[in-house]
């Protein structure tokens, strides 16, 4: 929620290991 915008790689990552983490 509060973190400063991501590359799409760390986001594609974080999608992947947080399939929850749709905030972005």
């Amino acid at each position: 929620m509060s973190k400063p915008p991501l590359p799409p790689e760390a986001v594609d990552l974080l999608r992947r290991a947080n399939p929850c983490v749709m905030a972005t």
